[in-house]
């Protein structure tokens, strides 16, 4: 604090460089036999770079799992915290830099969708969070299955195409304001004078 940091992304990016010290050092042998669970040709994640990614991860969903519990039963719009948004915009930097592919899969889309609801401030809509939820229990199950193939997550293709709906829904609402706006400063220019 006495920086002006805040010590929760200071430990998220130490945690991240070590990801990367590790995932630079780490030599991975490739089988000369066919890889474990079907990934057709991919040699498995480093068991010690996957415990890394799984501990990081796990920490980030416990962020995104808190908020989902109290906005359980509230209203919409529900305002995104910089610090959720912040712990998923880092589950797809982890994800990217683990080479985790199935995780990339999820944490890309959404984090592409939640910088949109950040930065325009208005909050998730009912479905939002539920695509949110949705998309933790598909990290986890990256998570707990990092080696399998890409026919084992046959519901991604599925969240995906939710997230990209739901981030076409916004531009299209955050268009229409910007275009109401600009007709509404128009409006005084066109007015005629007072008499």
């Amino acid at each position: 604090y006495a920086e002006g940091r805040d010590p929760d992304q200071q430990a998220a990016e130490e945690r991240t460089a070590r990801v990367e010290v590790i995932a630079a050092e780490t030599v991975v042998a490739v089988p000369a036999a066919a890889p474990e669970s079907g990934t057709a040709g991919r040699p498995p994640m480093d068991p010690v770079l996957h415990d890394i990614y799984s501990k990081e991860t796990q920490g980030h969903l416990l962020v995104i799992r808190e908020y989902l519990r109290k906005r359980e039963g509230q209203p919409a719009p529900h305002d995104l915290p910089e610090g959720v948004y912040r712990a998923i915009h880092t589950l797809s930097g982890s994800s990217k830099m683990a080479e985790a592919r199935h995780g990339i899969r999820i944490t890309e889309p959404l984090n592409l969708y939640m910088r949109k609801v950040f930065d325009s401030g208005h909050g998730l809509t009912d479905s939002g969070l539920a695509a949110l939820s949705d998309a933790v229990t598909a990290i986890e199950q990256v998570v707990e299955h990092i080696n399998e193939s890409t026919s084992y997550f046959g519901e991604q293709p599925s969240l995906v195409e939710r997230l990209r709906r739901l981030e076409a829904q916004l531009d299209e609402q955050l268009a229409q304001e910007a275009d109401l706006a600009n007709a509404s400063a128009l409006l005084p220019a066109l007015a005629p004078p007072p008499a």
